[in-house]
């Protein structure tokens, strides 16, 4: 349709339609001049109108069906049953018979052997003097060797010589001493030793209050007069003089 300078288009087709609007610029016409002859004036060529294209319908994708898969079906194996086996029997093997103890035999008891004791006579050095102990008594037994109570009193018999036998300090005091270790010292001489000469003594003493064994000794000093050490060697030996055993 048109009107004035302006018209309309309209375009259809089978899936689509579209309008648009055309616009023609004004034409200003000179003035006619006056003339014998009015010359014809050229027309103006009509816009042609802008050609729409065609929309081509973008086509549906059809999806194609996925096909099931078609399940076989596993095959059952027939079942074998197996025979349940028949245990053996273990023969019960025949009891042993116990054995009979051998009774252990009762350990024989060892005899406790006599106290050691020195035989008379009995030598013994000190200062370049030689003694000779003759013999000890104890408790009137007549040997060296006795057993007591603890605190029990002992008789002490001792006969014993001594000699110079060297050079060494002739005009020396000597002593000579009976004791044992910590519980008693009996002084048997004081004096000097040049030319020899014999003791023999009797004394007592109190046994110890402990159970043990107790030895008596020689002992000797340069000094003086006596001493009252008790210090004497607490062993057996060679020139032990007796020996006092103490039981409960």
């Amino acid at each position: 349709s048109a009107n004035g300078y302006s018209g309309t288009i309209l375009a259809r087709g089978s899936e689509w339609s579209m309008t648009t609007t055309i616009t023609l610029p004004e034409v200003t016409f000179a003035p006619v001049p006056t003339v014998t002859s009015v010359p014809t004036p050229t027309p103006v060529p009509a816009a042609s109108p802008t050609v729409t294209p065609t929309i081509t319908p973008t086509p549906t994708a059809t999806s194609a069906p996925t096909p099931t898969p078609t399940i076989t079906p596993t095959p059952i194996p027939n079942a074998t049953a197996t025979p349940t086996p028949v245990p053996t029997q273990t023969p019960t093997p025949p009891p042993v018979p116990t054995a009979t103890p051998t009774p252990t035999p009762a350990p024989t008891a060892t005899p406790t052997p006599p106290p050691s004791a020195n035989s008379f006579p009995i030598s013994w050095g000190y200062a370049g003097r030689s003694t000779n102990w003759t013999g000890v008594d104890l408790n009137g037994t007549g040997g060296n060797v006795v057993t007591v109570s603890p605190g029990d009193w002992v008789q002490v018999n001792v006969s014993m010589t001594y000699t110079h036998t060297s050079g060494y300090c002739p005009g020396c005091i000597v002593q000579f001493y009976v004791r044992m270790n910590d519980v008693f010292t009996n002084c048997l001489s004081s004096g000097g030793t040049y030319g020899g000469g014999s003791k023999t003594k009797f004394f007592t003493f109190k046994a110890p209050d402990e159970p043990g064994t107790y030895y008596l000794q020689p002992r000797g000093t340069l000094h003086y007069y006596c001493q009252t050490s008790t210090s004497a060697s607490e062993t057996f030996g060679s020139s032990t003089l007796g020996t006092v055993i103490v039981t409960d």
